[in-house]
């Protein structure tokens, strides 16, 4: 069943006692977007300053965060022509944005949330359907894939900012954050190795990104009519087959672009 993510406040009582989870309500996170920007109104395009979400859930703070990024940044650059600055505000919203959280149902729907916001942004920025977009320029895409799925991560947020024996000693902190990395072990967050940093480390040493090729295959097999299964990018299947996707864009603010 489909569900309206924007007036989901909380799953379960069962999840707000076992992980803390309710999610923000949208008016509040504009409120506190509006209040950030007012304090520093240079903020928004300042590409020396990263955002990091430690507790994403399903993405409230990060699609607002990303999306008052992405056109601040597209009307900043708009001197190098309407694509140029379309595809580098998205490419450097996400490789300045840091998002993690304990469950991968709300990873999963972040991840989705900033694909098909960019996918909507771009979309009506050149004027493109979601498939002409793609084929267009399928390594930017296959980048674009890898980048959401490099920031926005399952990780637990007290063990993700801890080096070596503090990271099970701080995630022991919490019922679940004990369990969770008795799972799934510690997985120090670097802030320094973003996506494109990541990929020009591995030309550099001549090796291949597994990552960066099954997001490849992914887009040109939906670009050919076809529906490769890709459990990297779960989060992206729908989105991508989505042709109403640019609908989206009724949910952009208007910047004067």
């Amino acid at each position: 069943m489909n569900k309206d993510l924007k007036v989901l406040h909380h799953r379960s009582k069962e999840r707000i006692k076992g992980l803390g989870e309710v999610f923000t309500p949208d008016l509040h996170v504009e409120k506190m977007m509006n209040l950030l920007g007012k304090k520093d109104a240079k903020v928004w395009s300042d590409l020396n300053i990263s955002f990091f979400e430690p507790t994403c859930g399903h993405g409230n703070f990060v699609t607002q965060l990303f999306k008052q990024r992405v056109l601040a940044l597209f009307k900043s650059e708009l001197r190098d022509g309407t694509k140029a600055a379309a595809l580098s505000a998205i490419a450097n919203s996400i490789n300045t944005l840091w998002a993690i959280d304990i469950d991968l149902q709300n990873v999963n729907e972040c991840r989705s949330r900033i694909l098909k916001f960019s996918l909507a942004f771009l979309c009506e920025k050149l004027k493109l359907s979601p498939t002409n977009l793609i084929n267009e320029d399928v390594d930017f895409y296959a980048h674009l894939l890898c980048a959401i799925r490099w920031h926005i991560d399952e990780n637990e947020a007290l063990s993700a900012l801890s080096n070596g024996d503090e990271a099970f000693q701080n995630a022991s902190k919490t019922k679940f954050g004990r369990n969770w990395i008795q799972g799934n072990g510690h997985n120090h967050l670097d802030f320094d190795l973003s996506w494109t940093a990541y990929y020009k480390q591995c030309e550099i040493e001549g090796l291949t990104s597994l990552l960066y090729e099954d997001a490849t295959k992914l887009l040109t097999s939906l670009t050919s009519g076809q529906r490769r299964q890709n459990s990297n990018f779960d989060f992206a299947l729908k989105v991508l087959q989505d042709q109403n996707v640019s609908n989206y864009i009724s949910n952009l603010v208007d910047i004067g672009a």
